[in-house]
């Protein structure tokens, strides 16, 4: 009998929305033991169903027709403290972003514990000694110590475990994990889905995994249910799914993983760098309250140059040094030891007032496009804003602005919309006419495609591609995704520790890794026997699918 059982399920949107239905007739099953992924752009309806199965859709939704039975058990009818009393017992949910799941003001063991306190489960020296060998059994390092910590002080890795030994506190028979790897660097995504793996061998429970990534339902998944627009367009195993795609949106997005293309040479070797770094130190030290505290070394001695018109990748996992180094050379963090060179001039140290004219020569895409925007700015008037501050009289810049919004692929009317009037694509496009509107030499992207679909990465990544080929600005391309910097990159360095490690040419570098961290971040890309970023897999080509379109 499956353990999770969904027939002609659908939920309905409030009116005004773009369409009647968030989730339209969907059927699914899970049995015992088995996973399943649920995959689609954002919209496509996952998140709803998962909410719908969990009783925990917002007030402004409703189901309207259909069954969800769990074992055999209709749950639609049951009062709301019955399903409470599945929820977490029988019925696990981990969720997208544990910072946000998890409650900021107490201690993660207390948080995991009060599963085993609200269910009646034990006194309080038996529930901490079921939650430190929770902890031991998602593979958290020193449990004592996770268990008296704040979610602040845990890495993203280590709150999802603890989001994951939570919903396994009491054994659930189905597990439903929303996007549980969405964000989280390479390696650390291998671990959460080797985790997932092993812990439904030990407890033979069901899996719903919802996702976006192909990747990720190549590395995980037994059986496949593609939704678009709230309807199931394609279900089937792996192998047929992946391997024989019959749905145009199946191939699309399919097609839409980021994979190698072929690349002209861009930048003459011997050409001076607009951009170089020599020995940069960074130490972030915080202080506690009883006098020094811990300090942590960010860059350790890092060098690189960057040439007019190349794409430069910085690569590896989150605390590598990455973003430090990124904001190092836009002078939003100070270096303790090394230069800074932009062009010819030395700005490792200049004043402000000095170096402010010089802002306009390098310019940075930032990862969350929502959080860069602001939401009392229209769209031409946070584009033009730059050039308004570098001297450009106000007519000039804001018909500068609209013709950028044109030259990135939205109506030029969207100009007079809000932030919130955008998709999650369409507002990155924004950022990218933003960053463009003061003519820079340099861009640095710091992971500006991570929290999209695949297809929308594909159309941002494509969007850059053809803008640095036009404009002909350098990039230097931050990410943890070695799928996108084999896509976009014409170098990278992989960094580690503060360290660069390797460097060289894309495809030498993850053709033949000579460091034994960068061979450890390859072998973690997910689903790599079907989309190998080294060109070698089965995956398909490098087209870009997607339904997000203009403005």
């Amino acid at each position: 009998m499956p353990v999770l059982a969904v027939e002609g399920l659908s939920v309905r949107l409030p009116g005004g929305a773009d369409r009647p239905f968030a989730v339209e007739d969907l059927s699914l099953e899970v049995r015992p033991g088995e996973i399943v992924c649920v995959v689609g752009e954002s919209g496509s309806g996952k998140s709803v169903t998962a909410q719908a199965v969990m009783d925990l859709l917002p007030p402004d939704l409703a189901v309207a027709s259909g069954s969800v039975r769990y074992s055999g058990r209709e749950l639609l009818p049951l009062p709301r403290a019955e399903r409470l009393r599945l929820n977490g017992r029988d019925i696990a949910m981990v969720f997208q972003e544990p910072i946000a799941a998890l409650n900021p003001f107490y201690r993660v063991g207390r948080q995991v514990e009060e599963v085993f306190r609200v269910h009646g489960a034990g006194d309080g020296a038996e529930r901490r000694r079921r939650v430190l060998a929770l902890f031991e059994e998602v593979r958290l390092p020193d449990p004592a110590r996770v268990f008296g910590a704040y979610p602040h002080q845990l890495s993203g890795g280590q709150c999802q475990r603890v989001m994951i030994a939570m919903a396994l506190a009491l054994e659930p028979k189905l597990l439903i994990a929303d996007e549980p790897t969405t964000a989280l660097d390479v390696t650390t995504q291998a671990q959460i889905l080797s985790l997932i793996r092993d812990l439904r061998a030990r407890h033979g429970a069901g899996v719903l995994f919802i996702t976006h990534d192909f990747g990720v339902v190549a590395e995980i998944a037994d059986r496949i249910v593609v939704m678009q627009t709230g309807r199931t367009v394609e279900t089937g195993t792996v192998a047929s799914v992946l391997g024989d795609p019959r749905h145009p949106y199946t191939r699309a997005l399919v097609a839409a993983v980021p994979r190698p293309v072929p690349r002209a040479q861009r930048a003459a070797t011997d050409a001076r760098p607009v951009l170089a770094a020599e020995g940069l130190r960074k130490v972030f030290a915080r202080r506690s309250l009883f006098g020094a505290g811990r300090r942590t070394t960010a860059l350790d001695g890092v060098s690189m140059t960057l040439a007019p018109g190349e794409t430069l990748g910085l690569v590896g996992e989150s605390g590598s040094g990455k973003s430090t180094l990124a904001q190092s050379l836009l002078r939003l963090v100070d270096v303790e030891a090394g230069a800074i060179r932009l062009g010819g001039d030395e700005v490792t140290r200049m004043g402000e007032r000095r170096f402010r004219p010089l802002r306009r020569r390098i310019q940075i895409i930032f990862q969350d496009p929502w959080a860069s925007l602001d939401p009392r700015q229209t769209a031409v008037d946070a584009i033009a804003e730059g050039p308004i501050i570098h001297g450009v009289p106000w007519a000039d810049a804001i018909e500068r602005a609209r013709r950028l919004i044109a030259q990135v692929g939205l109506d030029p009317q969207a100009g007079d919309r809000f932030p919130h009037q955008f998709s999650g694509g369409q507002r990155q496009r924004l950022c990218i006419a933003r960053a463009l509107a003061v003519e820079p030499e340099i861009l640095v992207a710091d992971e500006p495609v991570s929290s999209l679909d695949v297809s929308v990465q594909a159309q941002i990544l494509a969007l850059l591609d053809v803008l640095q080929r036009q404009l002909g600005f350098a990039m230097l391309f931050v990410t943890h995704d070695l799928r996108v910097a084999a896509r976009i990159c014409d170098r990278v360095a992989v960094m580690h520790r503060g360290k660069v490690v390797e460097e060289g040419e894309t495809a030498a570098v993850f053709a033949g890794p000579r460091h034994d961290y960068t061979r450890t971040l390859l072998a973690a890309v997910p689903g790599r026997a079907w989309f190998d970023v080294a060109g070698v897999g089965a995956g398909a080509g490098a087209g870009a699918g997607g339904a997000e379109g203009r403005a």
